[in-house]
């Protein structure tokens, strides 16, 4: 019991950690493209089981507190009276993907990629993407090799980030999981040496 421990402690310690190195590779489609398969955030409806956004202001209109990226239906903005502000969408499960769509790029806004303890591995600013500064939006589809995506971070230095559809795609095995998927490999192995031993003819 106390090895099985160690072991789901070994493996958790592995997918918990930040790790500032985490590779994000991303990439952009046109607005409104259809979302990969997995769990889409409409804000349209209740919230899938297990999510929960934090923050900002969830709306159909487009006004000063944002302006409707697909021009229909509700979506999430970053903004506040104040004319700044933060949303954070958390999952309880972990992706290895996360897409959606990105309205009215500005180069002050700003989103990041949490882990499962919400803390952001990796960040990126409207000023990456192929427009900026303008009324043009995108689809910005983002993969993590190392670091599973348990949630996202919207923010503006100014009116406004405006985010819709974001879906959440391929989840990650849980750190215990893994962990009794390692120690049952470990215990097939182990029969097999020991069947193996069992049926050795020994020459007289």
């Amino acid at each position: 019991m106390t090895k099985m421990k160690l072991v789901l402690a070994a493996v958790a310690a592995s997918f918990l950690s930040t790790g500032a190195q985490a590779a994000v590779s991303y990439d952009f489609a046109p607005i409104g493209t259809a979302p990969k398969e997995g769990t889409t955030i409409t804000f349209d409806k209740d919230l899938p089981k297990g999510v929960r956004v934090v923050g900002g202001l969830i709306q159909s209109a487009s006004n000063s507190y944002g302006a409707n990226p697909t021009g229909s239906s509700n979506y999430l903005t970053s903004n506040s009276s104040a004319g700044t502000g933060s949303a954070s969408i958390f999952s309880d499960v972990g992706y290895k993907t996360i897409s959606f769509d990105w309205g009215t790029i500005d180069s002050y806004n700003n989103f990041a990629l949490l882990d499962a303890v919400g803390n952001a591995f990796f960040t990126l600013s409207g000023a990456k993407a192929p427009v900026a500064n303008g009324v043009a939006g995108t689809r910005i589809s983002l993969t993590s090799d190392s670091q599973a995506i348990y949630g996202l971070r919207i923010y503006s230095g100014s009116p406004a980030f405006e985010v819709d559809n974001v879906t959440l795609s391929s989840a990650v095995p849980e750190p215990a999981t893994w962990g009794l998927m390692i120690l049952g490999f470990g215990a097939v192995g182990a029969s097999l040496r020991r069947r193996s031993s069992r049926g050795t003819a020994v020459a007289a």
